[in-house]
């Protein structure tokens, strides 16, 4: 019943739900957090609210990542407002909200006391700005990390500090230069405002020919025509085994699968992709 309360979003019927078995209370935050029905700010803040007072539990690892994926903050501020949720869960999810470009949310997260210096648990094992830099995010929210004390000399497991990463994703935002930063940083620096005017001053790892994908995540069509040109490899992966044709797929970009095409790669993947995110979403 609980569920067609908020499916509904029939705040009364939620209420007398909840008073009459408040052990609903946490599986109901997460259907609110993950799957929330169509209903305006007040309504989805009130029936939060409702949830956490009869004792859901705001630590649950499914609450606090999906509260951070919506533009609103009408579940995430109350979940944030609780007094038994616990900092470690609070910092992760950090970095799931920095897959948005959320200037407000990730304040809001920071406020309540989310370390910006917490190592991810997966992946790259990253920092906030690290993980900011990969997403693409504003200068305006890489100086909000580093105004809430985040550090850009602290190395990710590939040894990279963020200042080192934000110059091999051909970025300033930290400083033009970094001393722990090589040659073939600087070139591949390069890559992403104009075509390479030499080869590659050291043999590319696959980590570097990482950077193809991850500019296709960011449809930077500028930056991916060139990284073919230099000779990275059309099927370069992501760390999760995902192409710059996924990325094509994903944001449906006619404009990029043109570039992906002309290097190698072929309709019949883009296709496949389109139909497999169709399956899993």
């Amino acid at each position: 019943m609980i569920d067609i309360a908020i499916q509904t979003a029939d705040v009364g019927a939620l209420n007398l739900l909840l008073t009459d078995d408040p052990s609903l209370a946490t599986p109901g935050l997460v259907q609110l957090a993950s799957q929330p029905p169509v209903a305006g700010p007040d309504t989805l803040r009130r029936m939060a609210e409702l949830l956490l007072h009869a004792g859901a539990d705001p630590n649950h690892h499914e609450i606090l990542y999906h509260a951070c994926e919506h533009p609103h903050h009408a579940i995430l501020e109350p979940v944030l407002g609780s007094p038994r949720l616990e900092p470690p869960w609070l910092s992760y999810c950090l970095l799931h909200k920095l897959d948005y470009e959320d200037l407000e949310g990730v304040q809001l997260m920071l406020k309540a006391g989310a370390d910006p210096n917490l190592r991810s648990r997966t992946g790259d094992r990253e920092m906030t700005l690290h993980h900011a830099i990969r997403r693409g995010r504003s200068a305006t929210m890489l100086d909000l990390l580093l105004s809430h004390g985040a550090r850009p000399d602290i190395i990710n497991i590939h040894n990279h500090t963020a200042r080192r990463q934000a110059i091999r994703f051909g970025r300033t935002d930290l400083g033009k230069s970094a001393p722990e930063a090589t040659e073939l940083d600087y070139w591949l620096h390069q890559l992403w405002h104009e075509p390479a005017d030499s080869p590659a001053p050291a043999t590319l790892t696959k980590q570097d020919h990482r950077l193809l994908p991850e500019a296709a995540w960011m449809q930077n069509h500028r930056a991916v025509s060139n990284m073919l040109d230099a000779g990275f490899p059309v099927d370069a992966t992501t760390h999760d085994d995902l192409q710059a044709i996924d990325f094509a797929a994903y944001h449906n970009d006619e404009r990029l699968l043109e570039i992906l095409i002309a290097h190698g790669a072929t309709q019949e993947q883009f296709d496949a992709a389109r139909e497999w995110l169709t399956e899993t979403h």
